[in-house]
């Protein structure tokens, strides 16, 4: 369904929707935990989160073509390895802090940010 939305829509508009549905999901886990609604929570957190990644690289491939596209692919995978590296250093300082329920505070506030971030650039973009 994600792909279906990035063919139809803006690409930004998905990734800006995901990062919505991976915030709300991941800020309700510790509510959910000893629940059923634990399951569909992460599994909406871990859905949303890949689709991200996905529609990023379709707007990189329309975006950009020949060494471009080459040069945008490494950059992508670069910088979103460097993210899982300081992510799983912020997730043991999160959880270190604030016990098991700091480790999905922290992703929904990453993942805000993420918001904000992505419907700035969308704003800027079609201004």
């Amino acid at each position: 369904p994600i792909g279906w939305f990035a063919d139809h829509y803006p690409k930004r508009a998905v990734m800006v929707a995901c990062g919505v549905a991976v915030a709300t999901a991941t800020a309700l886990i510790p509510l959910a935990f000893g629940t059923l609604w634990l399951w569909p929570l992460l599994t909406i957190a871990g859905a949303a989160s890949a689709g991200i990644y996905t529609v990023a690289l379709g707007e990189l491939g329309e975006r950009f073509s020949g060494h471009e596209l080459v040069t945008g692919t490494a950059s992508f995978s670069t910088t979103w390895g460097t993210g899982a590296l300081a992510g799983s250093l912020i997730a043991g300082w999160s959880i270190a802090a604030m016990g098991p329920d700091g480790l999905p505070y922290t992703l929904a506030t990453i993942f805000v940010i993420f918001i904000v971030t992505a419907a700035t650039s969308m704003r800027r973009r079609t201004a």
